[in-house]
């Protein structure tokens, strides 16, 4: 069936870009899937190995992209800047090489990175004021905005622990307090895996599916 669909995927120019892609970085296909818009596609960085979709449209391409970008970028302590440096990799890598921009991959973009940085913010000792500047101004929000995202999170029942609301409600207020605010009964989580199927495994825990899950179209997109 694979083998099927890569032919048929022949008809496209994005899979003969993607092997390009994938000579140049010195990475290698682990697994070929279906384009599937529930898919967890993977990348595992000490064996330069990805487990990704066929590329049949810009945006199966990005998402692809997106995994060697993960090779080509390593990782990072905090996930929220993996998944971050990954995105704009792929995003950049395909226009400026193969002229490919997707206005929808974007925007789903940064709601994904949105998604790990409030992960972060409640599994590890990262405050606020030491996310990066850039990272807040490419997903669109300041300090405010992201705590009152995180409290309608915690408001609909989409947390994976208890937060202390009246520290994200103080922020959300414009009151900054650099102090560490996570779950005491999980400690601390350095991302520190080098196997990104062992780090979402973790993580398939602590969010429901409809938060955890990078969503492909794009139903959840507005905050």
């Amino acid at each position: 069936m694979i083998k099927q669909k890569l032919k048929e995927a022949e008809k496209h120019p994005y899979i003969g870009w993607f092997r390009e892609q994938l000579k140049i970085t010195n990475t290698k296909v682990q697994k070929w899937s279906d384009w599937n818009d529930e898919m967890m596609y993977e990348a595992y960085v000490s064996s330069r190995r990805v487990h990704v979709p066929i590329p049949i449209d810009s945006f199966s391409f990005l998402v692809a992209l997106h995994e060697i970008g993960h090779i080509s970028t390593g990782e990072r302590l905090y996930s929220y800047l993996s998944e971050y440096n990954s995105e704009k990799w792929a995003m950049r890598r395909a226009k400026e090489v193969y002229n490919v921009v997707d206005s929808e991959y974007e925007e789903d973009a940064k709601l994904y990175v949105l998604k790990h940085l409030v992960m972060d913010l409640l599994d590890t000792e990262l405050t606020l004021p030491k996310v990066k500047p850039y990272v807040k101004e490419w997903i669109g929000l300041n300090d405010q905005q992201i705590a009152k995202h995180i409290l309608k999170l915690n408001k609909n029942k989409q947390l994976h622990c208890k937060i202390n609301v009246e520290h994200w409600k103080s922020i959300a207020n414009g009151k900054h307090i650099n102090t560490i605010t996570r779950n005491s009964k999980k400690g601390f989580r350095h991302n520190k895996t080098v196997q990104r199927s062992i780090q979402r495994a973790k993580r398939a825990t602590s969010f429901i599916c409809s938060y955890l899950t990078r969503s492909y179209n794009f139903f959840s997109r507005h905050l």
